[in-house]
């Protein structure tokens, strides 16, 4: 009999990206990596999500809907 044991969680991993194949496909590949990962299709989700999530990591696209990629880094900073 083979069993799976659950990955731990190398990290929390915030992705945001407003084509949806392209946020979809990266947080597939990070979480099969072993990574926490929440996605967000818009500035203002991320923006959001970073106070509630608290991630490790974001990987974010700065041409984004409703607040730009620069907007999230500010709010970073």
């Amino acid at each position: 009999m083979v069993t799976f044991r659950p990955i731990e969680s190398q990290g929390r991993v915030l992705v945001v990206e407003d084509d949806a194949s392209a946020r979809e496909l990266l947080a597939e590949a990070l979480r099969f990596a072993g990574y926490n990962v929440r996605t967000a299709p818009d500035g203002l989700d991320g923006i959001r999500l970073l106070d509630m999530f608290e991630p490790d990591v974001v990987v974010l696209d700065l041409g984004l809907p409703m607040a730009t990629g620069f907007e999230i880094l500010h709010e970073l900073r």
